[in-house]
């Protein structure tokens, strides 16, 4: 078996630093959220498709 060591390191960050970082985050969060909502658009939009196709 491996031993594995982790070390830890400390990141320093100056409030410029850490502001450009937050809007990274963010971006990237919205991104995805938006991404969620799309394809749960697209997958009500198959299901109503289905059903009308069931009712036909």
């Amino acid at each position: 078996m491996e031993i594995i060591e982790i070390k830890k390191k400390a990141l320093v960050l100056d409030k410029d630093e850490i502001e450009k970082l937050n809007k990274v985050l963010l971006w990237f969060s919205n991104r995805k959220i938006n991404k969620m909502k799309d394809d749960m658009d697209k997958f009500a939009e198959y299901m109503k498709i289905k059903l009308e196709e069931m009712e036909a």
